[in-house]
């Protein structure tokens, strides 16, 4: 009955009318621009306790409006980038409160995090009752944007439900507000797993004007075999939007996007998500990723934020030409233990459709 109730009361607060409406107030008077075609522009974003539609609304066209006025062609939205709209759940901005305040008190936010892990059955019920509305609320939003601007827009993360069972999932939108493609979560955290979040099985590599990309979401960039599927279908761009659930760390945080960049030789691109929001902790600096030679101190970054935390949004071009030359003089890429690869793909995804030249 609950999970009902709070559906209703989202409805409600989401309704498309009061999207349109807010949308209206803020689409009247933004010039359209004339963008670069390889230029993105990656979001970095604090979670909001927004009281009305409208306030998260004004929080997506503001980072698209700054993205717009630096003349670029795409904007990545991070993982979970509807947690705002859960304060329009009636008495959770106090709940939120309260135990955001606790979390920080002790100096554990993780705990406060594993705390949840008791309750999954009531997160569960929470997510699939939430996973309808947000998912709606944000399509719409991001797809009359990405129409108003003529932009490419990737929506960030949300919860999708199909059946019984509930996916992370983002969606990237064309100029023209059509959908391009959807791409689900593959390598789940033990918090989704804890909440029993259905994983993806493949990775969608997509053609864009600046050239070929693919959107594995946070945890996905963990795992080597993730970037070496998606460079096995050619792709040169792999965009990472995350919201890591622990307070930064430099060593932890490269232990994703950045390792991998360095080993398929592809530009890698990162959404950030942080903030505080039930308990728990989310920090990650949003930024922009390449091989050690192809950067000015050989250190991989391109450019990236100054902190963990706050709002920021990362614009930089992409060198497609440049990437595959550096590629095609690196001594040692490409090496690879075929049989190892062979049999651990096929038990972990759908090889056919994720990799069918990966070997």
């Amino acid at each position: 009955m609950i999970d009902k109730f709070l559906e209703k009361k989202l409805e409600k607060a989401l309704h498309p009318e009061s999207i349109d409406a807010a949308l209206e107030k803020v689409l009247a008077h933004s010039p359209k621009k004339q963008y670069i075609q390889n230029r993105f522009a990656v979001v970095q974003r604090e979670i909001k306790a927004v009281r009305t539609v409208d306030d998260y609304v004004n929080e997506l066209y503001r980072f698209v409006k700054e993205a717009s006025d630096h003349r670029a062609q795409y904007v990545i939205f991070p993982e979970y980038n509807i947690f705002d709209l859960l304060h329009l759940i009636p008495g959770l901005t106090t709940l939120d409160r309260w135990l955001n305040r606790r979390a920080k008190s002790k100096g554990t936010s993780k705990s406060a995090g594993n705390a949840h892990l008791q309750s999954n059955r009531m997160l569960r019920q929470l997510f699939s009752a939430v996973s309808q509305p947000t998912e709606k609320a944000l399509l719409l939003i991001v797809e009359r944007l990405a129409r108003f601007f003529g932009m490419y827009i990737f929506t960030g993360t949300y919860i999708h439900k199909q059946g019984k069972r509930l996916f992370n999932r983002g969606t990237f939108f064309n100029p023209e507000g059509k959908v391009i493609f959807s791409q689900d979560k593959v390598h789940l955290t033990d918090f989704e797993t804890s909440i029993a979040l259905a994983r993806g099985d493949c990775f969608h590599v997509i053609d864009l004007p600046a050239g070929k990309a693919a959107v594995p979401i946070c945890m996905d960039a963990s795992y080597f075999e993730t970037f070496r599927l998606i460079a096995a279908k050619h792709a040169d761009i792999v965009i990472v939007p995350i919201a890591n659930n622990e307070p930064y760390d430099k060593w932890r945080a490269m232990r994703g996007i950045w390792g991998r960049v360095q080993e398929a030789y592809v530009y890698g691109m990162k959404a950030s998500l942080n903030g505080w929001i039930g308990g728990m902790e989310f920090t990650g600096k949003a930024g922009f990723f390449a091989p050690c030679e192809m950067t000015e101190n050989f250190d991989g970054v391109l450019k990236i934020a100054d902190e963990p935390c706050g709002d920021e949004v990362i614009v930089f071009d992409l060198e497609i030409e440049r990437l595959r030359q550096a590629r095609n003089d690196a001594q040692y890429f490409g090496d690879k233990n075929e049989t190892f690869e062979r049999t651990h793909f096929a038990k972990t995804y759908v090889t056919k459709e994720a990799a069918p030249d990966a070997f």
